[in-house]
């Protein structure tokens, strides 16, 4: 019953926690101008497309909060609600770390310091903070209850793959490519140039440098020593959900922050340079790669899991526990309130 309450709380307060961000993105679209001090240069089509674009995905963050706290959440295919969780958890987590360090706010702000007022970029950021945490937290408490063998097993508990070659030729396509992807990440963080537009070379920042590209070079080697924990298998006795957690982090930041960037550069010229462009889609590549092993492995787990004597062939659905033989749906009331 605690753990319903949590979930009720937590999940209530990450959809109340989109409200803000929302009611200034419709006040904008629709011809208001509050936060900024000059409107016209937010008057072209750019702007926009990108103030729907947004609108869009935090209404997409609301059902996914309400999919995993009220019990309805239970019917909808696994896959449609850890995608968006996934996608969410790579815009939202970066924000939550980056934000604590005011270096790295001169750096996300520099075009708009004069067009928005000052208030907005703190609305914003610490809004997407407290949305990524609350979410982060939602998805944690739903992910216990729906799959409670992720976070029992450990990394050697089960036999090795059905597919262990194709997922070590995946694991170490993904983290090469993502290996150099952190390199120049940090490279960049410490003052090279080479690769990066001209629009970001005019920031002489070297602090707002440092924590930008080094925060998601962190992100990018947590993604690298998950996704090559979870396929060695060792430390054995490592609990699955960690290895789980940190590929799961790296490749989320990378595909959604790679795909942001890509969208951006289309649409804004002077971002663009194709040593960049080129490791942004390289990133993107890796997040994906990596994705790819860790939901192949999960799924296996929780099909060994739920059906000991079977292949995973539903992994994804709500089998039986090994350790009573009942019925998972039996007691993942859990997304219901009460």
């Amino acid at each position: 019953m605690r753990l319903l309450v949590w979930r009720l709380v937590v999940g209530c307060l990450a959809m109340v926690a989109t409200v803000p961000y929302l009611a200034m993105k419709v006040s904008w679209v629709t011809g208001g101008s509050i936060g900024m001090n000059d409107p016209a240069y937010f008057d072209t089509r750019t702007y926009q497309i990108g103030n729907l674009v947004t609108i869009g995905m935090d209404a997409v963050a609301v059902a996914v909060a309400a999919a995993l706290t009220f019990r309805w959440g239970r019917r909808i295919p696994a896959w449609l609600v850890l995608f968006p969780i996934w996608v969410a958890t790579g815009f939202l987590a970066p924000i939550a770390v980056l934000t604590l360090l005011p270096s790295a706010s001169s750096s996300d702000t520099t075009q708009a310091v004069e067009p928005l007022a000052n208030w907005v970029f703190t609305l914003v950021y610490a809004g997407f903070a407290v949305q990524g945490v609350l979410l982060m937290t939602a998805f944690v408490l739903a992910a216990v209850t729906r799959w409670p063998s992720v976070f029992r097993q450990r990394l050697a508990t089960a036999p090795r793959s059905t597919a262990q070659t194709l997922l070590l030729l995946l694991t170490a396509a993904g983290a090469l490519l993502a290996t150099v992807v952190a390199g120049l990440q940090w490279a960049w963080a410490f003052g090279v140039q080479t690769g990066l537009p001209d629009q970001l070379l005019k920031d002489d920042n070297v602090a707002a440098r440092l924590s930008y590209f080094g925060g998601y070079g962190v992100f990018t080697l947590t993604g690298i020593v998950g996704v090559i924990l979870l396929v060695v298998r060792k430390p054995a006795g490592t609990r699955l959900w960690i290895p789980l957690a940190a590929t799961w982090l790296g490749s989320s930041a990378m595909f959604a922050w790679g795909s942001w960037q890509l969208a951006t550069m289309t649409a804004q010229a002077e971002l663009a340079a194709p040593g960049y462009q080129l490791i942004t889609f390289l990133q993107v590549l890796a997040g994906v790669l990596m994705a790819i092993v860790a939901a192949f492995v999960m799924n296996e787990r929780i099909g060994a899991a739920a059906h000991p004597s079977s292949t995973s062939t539903a992994a994804w659905s709500d089998g039986q526990t090994p350790s009573t033989g009942a019925s998972a749906t039996s007691t993942a009331d859990l997304m219901q309130p009460s």
